[in-house]
């Protein structure tokens, strides 16, 4: 049997969420990623980056959780970019049609620089 392990760092700087994220989000890990998503949104006004950098593989339900974050960052008026996109994950986003709806940006630092206020 594969245990797949997923760590979850999530810290902030001048008031903005940043989770950076390692391993596979597939169905064995989607209830933490998403737990660690919305645990972060409260304290952070609704300001965040999902670096994703270190994420290999992300299932549709790793899709899922991002859909339905954006859409409660947006209700808050919050924003919501992640960074980090390996070219897998860039294919995955491009063929989901999800590379429109979100701000992706390639490094944290210019994910930090869309958010500043």
């Amino acid at each position: 049997m594969v245990t797949h392990v997923l760590t979850l760092t999530p810290r902030q700087q001048h008031g903005i969420g940043i989770l950076t994220v390692a391993g596979r989000v597939d169905p064995t890990t989607v209830a933490e990623f998403e737990a660690g998503v919305q645990a972060l949104l409260p304290e952070v006004g609704h300001r965040l980056v999902l670096d994703l950098t270190a994420v290999p593989f992300m299932s549709s339900l790793g899709l899922r959780v991002l859909m339905t974050t954006l859409v409660s960052v947006r209700a808050q008026q919050g924003a919501l970019v992640i960074c980090g996109l390996s070219d897998d994950l860039t294919s995955l986003f491009r063929m989901a049609g999800f590379l429109g709806l979100f701000e992706i940006t390639a490094t944290e630092t210019d994910a930090l620089a869309k958010l500043a206020v």
